[in-house]
């Protein structure tokens, strides 16, 4: 099965180079594409993309800022028969291609989400986040069975196309849980702790790993029980 990959990339020029070359260094003959959609930035983003051009990468521009918007962007480009998100401050681990093509070999996954791990924090809180995502995540998909973590996520081309992809009326918030549910109507869509995903820590250093579970906890009730996101605004960290 063929992968696209999707990076929604505002102000990026700090981490995005790092994301870019993870996905290089694991390039195998599954992935078609990637596709970083630059979302109104001002740095230089689109020069360090256009340096990876060599690589099955390529640029596209969304002026209407929110991640939302650049996904969607993305997939209406995508050709592959899954398409991938993941963030701009993200990396690739080993066996990533590899747990993402084995749980697709399932006709009746349409989503597949994973943990994060950070690779900016001491190792003890690094541990201890990794597991608090990893079995709050489990728990979530026991009562829902849809979890999704927006930037380690891949759905399957042909469900996304049935339930019109990215909702971009969705700012920040509840964008993750909002793609799940839709997608739970018509499959099975897997939290898997085996495709875990790099990432950095500079929200959680910003706004603490309290303040992070209680937002995101909030939302994502919210978002399944009511079908919309509790918390309108978020502030970016860069």
């Amino acid at each position: 099965m063929k992968v696209s990959i999707v990076i929604p990339a505002y102000n990026e020029e700090r981490y995005l180079g790092a994301c870019l070359q993870s996905i290089v260094d694991h390039d195998n003959e599954n992935l078609l594409e990637v596709i970083v959609v630059d979302n109104k930035s001002t740095d230089h983003t689109d020069q360090i993309t256009r340096e990876f051009n060599h690589h099955k990468v390529r640029l596209i521009c969304e002026p209407t800022k929110g991640p939302n918007f650049a996904r969607q962007a993305g997939f209406k480009e995508a050709k592959g028969e899954i398409i991938a998100t993941i963030d701009a401050d993200t990396r690739v681990p080993d066996g990533w291609f590899e747990e993402l093509q084995k749980v697709f070999s399932n006709p009746k996954v349409v989503g597949l989400s994973g943990p994060y791990d950070y690779y900016d924090l001491p190792f003890i809180k690094r541990t201890f986040v990794y597991i608090l995502w990893k079995y709050l995540g489990m728990i979530a998909h026991v009562f829902t069975g849809f979890v999704v973590y927006g930037g380690n996520f891949a759905g399957r081309k042909s469900a996304l196309d049935k339930i019109g992809g990215f909702d971009a009326n969705i700012v920040f918030y509840g964008d993750d849980a909002n793609t799940g549910r839709r997608l739970h109507h018509i499959g099975k869509v897997l939290f898997d702790p085996r495709f875990y995903i790099w990432t950095s820590a500079r929200r959680l250093k910003a706004q603490g790993i309290a303040r992070i579970c209680w937002i995101y906890g909030v939302n994502f009730i919210s978002e399944a029980v009511s079908g919309k996101p509790w918390t309108p605004q978020h502030k970016d960290f860069r």
